[in-house]
């Protein structure tokens, strides 16, 4: 009961009741927000979320505790981690309380990055630890309809998506985004650059590869 009343103290919940929305907010006691979700996302087919199923999960706080019990699930439309208590789905909406969260066997981390030359926050999924990172950032992508009524083909509502793309941290430094040639990944393992080149070219590594990925940041990891 004390792990779960410092989770509440510590996160600013928002309840969720379905995805989208118009919101009416309610006044709970000091420190919430309850935001009933009444209107589903019209025109719009697919998941907004990483997993439609509830995970069970572990946070570990910046402060050291560590909250058990509870399941999760990643809102990637809206950048938002959730968790559900007694069949009510809330929002963290202060995730920078978060050190780490266990997702099943899939661990998060909040992270400040370089958006278009500007600071944003998100959600990041840590695929490969150590010195270096490999981290994997899930957006939404909206493919709008391409339905023909003349030919009766295509889709006639938009459709959402979810991609993955993929940044390398070094340290206590800012993910960097992996272009697909490889160059950003290559200036932030630096200290490294000729074992990297020679690495990549001898396994004919696909900067555009997940598995490739692993593999890069792996090998530097053991030099």
């Amino acid at each position: 009961m004390k792990k779960l009343i410092v989770l509440f103290v510590a996160l600013t919940v928002l309840s969720l009741h379905q995805v989208f929305p118009q919101n009416f907010k309610v006044q709970l006691p000091p420190g919430y927000n309850k935001i009933s979700m009444t209107e589903e996302f019209p025109g719009k087919e697919g998941s907004p979320y990483l997993l439609n199923e509830w995970l069970p999960g572990t946070i570990i706080l910046a402060n050291g505790t560590k909250i058990e019990g509870l399941t999760y699930r990643y809102l990637v439309y809206r950048k938002e981690m959730q968790y559900k208590k007694e069949n009510t789905a809330y929002a963290i909406g202060a995730p920078d309380s978060i050190k780490a969260l266990w997702m099943d066997k899939r661990l998060f981390v909040y992270h400040t990055f370089m958006n278009e030359s500007k600071n944003d926050k998100d959600f990041f999924e840590i695929l490969v630890d150590g010195k270096a990172k490999l981290l994997i950032r899930y957006v939404t992508k909206i493919i709008p309809a391409n339905y023909n009524k003349a030919l009766d083909v295509g889709n006639k509502n938009d459709q959402i998506t979810i991609i993955e793309t993929y940044y390398v941290q070094k340290e206590n430094e800012l993910p960097v985004f992996i272009d697909k040639k490889g160059k950003s990944i290559t200036a932030a393992l630096a200290d490294k650059t000729e074992e990297i080149k020679k690495f990549t070219d001898k396994e004919h590594i696909s900067f555009k590869n997940k598995e490739d990925l692993v593999r890069v940041v792996s090998y530097y990891n053991g030099l």
